[in-house]
Parts: C-alpha cells; structure tokens; sequence
C-alpha cells in the first residue's frame, strides 16, 4: 500500500534468570510507527504447544557492539519475513532447533499454519536439516532453500526445493554433482523472479537459473568474510548482496 514496511528487529529477553536474544516481526507506519507486532519471546508457550521446543538455544554468531546488546545465546534466529500477495497475511521463517515455518494472521498476532523443517526426506533417505529462507509462491507452493543436508555420514550439502505445502511433496529441485559441491550453510536466501526463474545465493555468489538449472545470470560479491562470527560494526561494503531479493532494475 506504500503507507508501511515490514521490518525484522530484536529483542532482549529474560528466561529461567538468563538473558537471550529473540526476534520480532513488525508492520510499521512510514513514521516508524508499531501498527502490529509478533515476538517470539511473547509466544513460547504457543510454539511448545505447537511441537516446537525452543528450550534449545543457539549460540548467537553475530556480535554488537551496541551496550547491553551482547548475549551468548539467542531462541531463534530469523531469516524472512513478508506478506503473502493477495492474503493478507504474513510468512516467516526462523532458523533453530526446528526450523519453523509459519503463517501469521493479518494482525500478525495468531499462527494459523506451521511447519518445522528439522528433517527431511530427499531420495527415500532421511537428513538433518536446516533451512536458511523459506516464501511461498503464487502457486501455493514453498520454496525452501534447504542451507544444510547432512546424511548419516556427516556429509553436507545445499539444495533449492519447492514444495506441494499441504504435502511436503518435492515439485521441483535444484542440486548439483557431487552434492557437496553446492553448500551454502548461512549465506542462503532465494527468490522466485516474475519470469519464472529463481535467483539465490551460494557463499558470496548471486545466481539465476532456469528450472532445469540452467545459469542465467550469476554475480561475484566483491567483499570477503570477515570470518565467524560476524561483527555487524566492521562489516565491508556489500556484504549484505549475500541477501538479493531481486535484480530487476526497474519496477
């Protein structure tokens, strides 16, 4: 509508006497201005309710130098966050001991659908899994970009997946040969382009590719990683192209 953003901030909260980082998703005014919010520290027990256990907490790889900013862990850790076109309602995705997906309703106060992608089955095999980005497509579909596979062995890999959303059914994948030759486990975000194409991100690389994998465009981040875990103080100038949404020029 032009008169508000959607904006992914943090918070500080206190559980059990001890102090973590935990996500909040607004719509806000052109001013700033809270219209709705939904924070994950105000909804745990929701969550536990719905399956997910977030008594597990991830160790934060992104310092502040900002007072008081600095905690050890953080209870999730999100990635997307936007309007679904058409429904108004609202899809974000956390990282965690889960992987949820969910589906806010359009005063972004109750989860009318979840899912947690933790594990998964590619091959009639079952992996760990984590997910770095997740949308949902104009079709009713999900796409999933699927940031860590790791089998029985240990072995790694990324892949792109869209999925029938009521089934967890695979529509359409994207993999490479071998598969540990594409693994992306936190610079992981994609999008699906009007022409059909998706564009996403591979350690500092931009690419678009057709559905049958085919590279359309690519683009080299010019940057370096400052290594792990990030200081967002210090960090060179395009870093943040590891988070594309679109390379349309135009509108």
């Amino acid at each position: 509508d032009k008169k508000s953003f959607l904006l992914m901030t943090s918070q500080i909260v206190t559980i059990n006497n001890k102090k973590y980082r935990s996500d909040c998703f607004s719509k806000r005014d052109l001013n700033n201005i809270k219209i709705h919010e939904w924070c994950i520290g105000d909804h745990l027990k929701q969550l536990q309710e719905l399956g997910f256990d977030y008594t597990k907490y991830w160790q934060i790889g992104v310092k502040s130098r900002y007072k008081d900013e600095n905690v050890e862990f953080e209870i999730s850790h999100a990635n997307s966050f936007f309007e679904i076109p058409g429904k108004n309602t609202y899809m974000l995705h956390l990282s965690g001991s889960d992987g949820a997906v969910l589906i806010l309703d359009k005063n972004l106060e109750n989860i009318i659908w979840s899912k947690k992608f933790n594990q998964f089955t590619f091959d009639e095999k079952n992996y760990k899994t984590q997910v770095h980005d997740a949308q949902l497509t104009p079709q009713g579909t999900l796409l999933i970009y699927f940031s860590r596979i790791e089998d029985r062995e240990g072995k790694l890999h990324s892949r792109l997946v869209e999925l029938d959303a009521n089934t967890g059914q695979i529509i359409w994948q994207y993999q490479r040969q071998p598969l540990e030759s594409f693994y992306a486990p936190i610079t992981s975000s994609l999008n699906l382009l009007t022409n059909g194409h998706i564009l996403f991100n591979d350690n500092g690389w931009a690419y678009e590719i057709d559905r049958n994998g085919k590279t359309i465009w690519k683009f080299k981040n010019p940057s370096q990683n400052n290594g792990w875990p990030l200081n967002i103080m210090v960090l060179r100038p395009f870093y943040n192209l590891d988070f594309l949404k679109s390379r349309n020029l135009i509108d």
